[in-house]
């Protein structure tokens, strides 16, 4: 092989070779790099099948892009049909050729495993198990990075049987039980090897030796290895305990993640957590066993004049072994901020490191910031962590520089001038005010061009406007008693719109009789004998009617804001972020008391008390309620909502706008329309065109790849498992949270949830509440809740609306679905799942695009749509459930309310209701006295129906 050149690689020299293949040294001619060539042995790559699954293999290790895994180049075959990897090639050796040395010390084996375990717990988040660990296939480069090697040779080699040709007592010996028993691996097989490795590096021997591979999976099957302190004293205990936990028996007795081990084996090695990740202090690094022979001398030395270069070696050495691991590991989680601290500490001591360099572009972005005047300062925090320090970033004006990437607060300082919060990186020139010149209370929205981008309108404004203020909170009690103690409810002068209702024009005093408090006097719905509750100064005014706050802003010298106005300053693009430190939940709170704020900095903007707006919707005399109060569904941030101008709802409030310009504003202030359909004068598809939208949503059954591991929810009611699978579609994995109830023998019944879409903005699954489904486990019954494309963690960003009548929106919805088929898939697989009693539970877009699962799945017996109904708007139709609505068969429940404006009783639930295809003895609408979150008030009701429905299709649970 030697001198030919195959593709564009010019061979060298052979560098070793195995069982498992021949390695050489080569050179990529294209990229002038020096590279490894592996060719695999034809006896394992003669079986198509096997190779078109190693290549997929390969394919997906090529992508974990993780320092302590060997980088694949590239994967080719030459004329006889031999595949070869071009790899990366390291200066060093393997692991078992340092072995042949003899034992490891104990520091140095722990760096190892450490290392090794690190790149393991990349390789398994993507759903890769190595398979075959072991001392060969750990290279260790010339400056001790350690460096995985072989992913998927040993899935190809079918490594999961017990006769393979090539086998020998070493690959044996790394074998865990469960392999040995021919059974399907998953990553805590890995964790058993590195356990095995471990134990070889700090003895120097096996744990279970033999002459004969039958005589080794023998041992490994039964036997107990010679405890570490055995043979050799000097392992502390917890080392010991480490290695003892990696080889049990038991798959689920081991470490639950390679990351779990890897943080164990770094405690262990430093003394302190891997989070924290100090440098090795000298008193450490002098106990080691190496070091601690002479150590007078050595301090000698050091005093001398030796200890700076002793304390930058160990600075790289910590750098390249421990910061940039965890800064890599971090990056995946998308933890920006930590990942970024640790890579500038870990740049002061490798400035030069390769790995680092990579990571930098994963990790951080770049900003150039001005202000008017120059000079401020400006300070930078992350969104996510608003109580963690302030970092100065430096003096405007500032250029290229490099912040952790992410969405990030601005806070710009400058003596004698207002402060200035904003979040995100900003693209304009930022107006710094002389204090006492800006507006009280407010913050400044650049010119710019203004948008709705809300779902739901029927277009979308996208004009240029000057800039404006906006209120930083919403109107508070206090603010409001001012116009009332001003008279505002007497003075006509601030009442300037037109009193109509059902059509009917009011006069001044039939108008005022409307505006009165409980007690008759004018003011608030919500205050009492014209004061508002005790201690609730700083809360946000509601039972305001849209005239009432109207009257107060122009009290205020400002404006309602338009729909356009409202929403650019909200930043719905930044939902995710805002609606995680918003207020959803817990009744309504002082106004800043919740972090979540706008690009402009606004707070307040998702949740705590909706807002209105000053638009006309051509509904009736409707005004626009915009951003959802604390007792709404999350998606009400970016979902329009309106109410008749005289509604006076406790969960309503205000904010108002300062115009620069205006008569700049007219064209904001239109009538803006809402979404409509006309069902009635629709008809569904044909059965013949509806075959053809059905096949779109089929998939090849391919090997799910499952991995599970339990969590501790510490619930009373419950155990969890975490799962994975792969996708029916592309080369991704899903998530999946299993709920087994307890007190309940298996097999289970099973109900796969699908939620509503306040999971598109929700950060982690861990911060959804399980309200929805709690009740459904503690009926006896398995539920299975599938982390469903963009949602939860695998949300990549994208801006999603409902409905949308793009090609993109009908690819999502297409995979939405595939994962709903997929995870029933999982639940067939499952010995404590029975799979002819499954069912499906969806709430509100869970309970929306429920008809297309329904009408191609035919394995769910029976489904409960909470909150559930058709959309005003139109989709492509393939994706529109108006279309398969009529071919759901199984037996359905509804529960609705009859308040609900996503979903309104008439023309969305009535509709979706009538269209089902089940037969009407099966099929129920229960409607309650309730807007469209049911669970806040309805909460008992809404469970007995649910669980009698489930008890009478799939039978009580006993």
């Amino acid at each position: 092989m030697e001198g030919r050149t195959l593709s564009h690689y010019q061979v060298h020299e052979k560098l070793g070779g195995g069982g498992m293949g021949v390695v050489y040294r080569a050179t990529d001619t294209r990229l002038k790099r020096t590279v490894a060539l592996k060719f695999l042995p034809q006896d394992l790559t003669r079986d198509d099948e096997a190779k078109q699954r190693f290549m997929q293999e390969a394919e997906a290790a090529s992508a974990l892009d993780h320092p302590n895994i060997c980088t694949i180049f590239d994967i080719d075959e030459i004329e006889d049909g031999q595949l070869f990897i071009a790899m990366a090639y390291y200066d060093g050796g393997t692991l078992k050729s340092r072995l042949q040395g003899g034992p490891l010390s104990v520091g140095a084996a722990l760096d190892i495993a450490a290392q090794v375990a690190q790149g393991l717990a990349r390789a398994h988040d993507s759903g890769i198990v190595h398979r075959d660990i072991k001392p060969a296939n750990v290279m260790i480069t010339g400056d001790d990075l350690v460096k995985i090697v072989d992913f998927g040779i040993a899935k190809l080699h079918g490594q999961t049987g017990l006769t393979r040709v090539g086998s020998t007592v070493g690959t044996t010996s790394y074998m865990s039980p469960e392999q040995t028993r021919g059974e399907r691996v998953d990553h805590r097989s890995d964790i058993w090897a590195l356990g095995v490795t471990l134990y070889e590096m700090l003895s120097g021997e096996l744990p279970f030796p033999g002459e004969h591979p039958a005589v080794v999976m023998s041992a490994i099957q039964t036997q107990t290895p010679q405890p570490l302190g055995e043979l050799r004293g000097d392992v502390p205990p917890e080392v010991a305990s480490i290695v003892d936990r990696a080889l049990q028996k038991g798959p689920e007795a081991r470490f639950a993640s390679a990351g779990d081990l890897a943080l164990e084996l770094v405690r262990s090695r430093d003394g302190t957590s891997a989070t924290a990740s100090p440098r090795p202090s000298l008193i450490r690094v002098l106990k080691r066993p190496k070091v601690a022979l002479g150590t007078a001398a050595i301090l000698t030395v050091l005093i001398a004049g030796g200890l700076r270069a002793f304390n930058r070696a160990a600075d790289a050495r910590w750098a390249r072994t421990v910061a940039i691991p965890e800064a890599l590991r971090l990056a995946e989680q998308d933890d920006y901020a930590q990942a970024f601290a640790l890579a500038e500490e870990a740049e002061r001591h490798t400035p030069d490191d390769l790995i680092l360099a990579s990571l930098w572009p994963r990790i951080s972005a770049i900003a150039s910031i001005e202000t008017e005047p120059a000079g401020a300062d400006v300070l930078i925090q992350p969104y996510g962590s608003p109580d963690s320090d302030w970092t100065l970033l430096g003096a405007t004006p500032i250029r290229d520089a490099r912040v952790p990437r992410g969405t990030l607060r601005l806070r710009v300082e400058k003596a004698g001038f207002g402060s200035v919060e904003r979040a995100l990186l900003p693209t304009d020139r930022i107006i710094l005010s002389r204090e006492g010149t800006a507006t009280p209370g407010m913050v400044r929205v650049p010119a710019r061009r203004l948008h709705t981008r809300l779902n739901g309108l029927n277009g979308m404004l996208f004009l240029p406007a000057p800039g404006y203020e906006i209120d930083r909170y919403e109107v508070t009690h206090r603010a409001f008693k001012d116009f009332v103690d001003a008279g505002g409810y007497e003075d006509p002068q601030y009442w300037h719109h037109e009193f109509v209702r059902d059509g009917r024009t009011l006069n001044w005093v039939e108008a005022m009789t409307e505006f009165r408090d409980a007690t008759g006097r004018p003011g608030p719905s919500t205050w009492q004998g014209g004061l508002y509750p005790s201690g609730q100064d700083d809360y946000p005014v509601t039972g305001v009617s849209w005239y009432e706050a109207a009257a107060y802003a122009s009290f205020a010298g400002k404006s309602l804001p338009t729909v356009a106005h409202w929403t650019t300053a909200a930043s719905p693009d930044m939902a995710t972020q805002i609606i995680a430190l918003s207020n959803y939940e817990g009744g309504l709170a002082p106004v800043g008391a919740h972090a979540g704020m706008s690009q402009y900095g606004a707070y307040d903007v998702a949740g705590n008390a909706a807002e209105w707006a000053f638009n006309e919707t051509g509904v009736g005399e409707d005004r626009y309620v915009l951003g959802g109060a604390w007792d709404d569904t999350s998606y009400k941030f970016f979902q329009i909502d309106s109410r008749s101008p005289w509604h006076r709802s406790p969960a309503i409030g205000f904010r108002c706008a300062r115009y620069e310009d205006e008569a700049a504003v007219s064209e904001f202030m239109t009538t803006l329309e809402p979404l409509t359909r006309d069902y009635a004068t629709e008809v569904p598809v044909s059965d013949e065109i509806f075959e053809i939208y059905r096949a779109q949503y089929a998939y090849d059954a391919t090997d799910l790849e499952g991995l599970s591991e339990p969590v501790d929810d510490g619930s009373e009611h419950w155990t969890r498992e975490r799962i994975t699978i792969r996708t029916a579609y592309g080369d991704e994995r899903m998530p999946m949270h299993l709920f087994l109830p307890r007190g309940v023998e298996a097999p289970y019944q099973a109900v796969l949830y699908h939620p509503g879409s306040g999971s598109l903005n929700a950060q982690s699954f861990d911060d959804y509440p399980l309200t929805g489904i709690d009740f459904l486990v503690m009926s006896g019954r398995a539920v299975l809740f599938p982390v469903y494309d963009e949602t939860f963690e695998r949300n990549k960003g994208r801006v999603l609306s409902f409905p949308d009548e793009t090609q993109a929106f009908r690819d999502w919805m297409i995979r939405v679905v595939k994962d709903g088929r997929r995870a029933l898939d999982y639940l067939e697989t499952r010995p404590d799942i029975q799979a002819d009693k499954l069912a499906y539970f969806g709430f509100s877009w869970g309970g929306r695009r429920a008809s297309i699962l329904l009408s191609v799945e035919p394995r769910i017996k029976a489904a409960v749509l909470r909150s559930g109904g058709l959309l005003r708007a139109h989709q492509l139709p393939e994706v529109d459930p108006f279309n398969f609505a009529p071919r759901v068969a199984i037996p359905a429940l509804m529960i609705n309310g009859a308040e609900d404006l996503i979903f309104p009783l008439e023309s969305s639930q009535k509709v979706l209701f009538e269209l089902l295809g089940t037969p009407d003895a099966d099929k129920r609408h229960v409607v309650f006295d309730a807007n469209h979150s049911i669970m806040a008030t309805h909460r008992n009701q809404l469970i007995r129906e649910s669980v009698d429905w489930l008890d009478r299709y799939l039978g009580p649970v006993h």
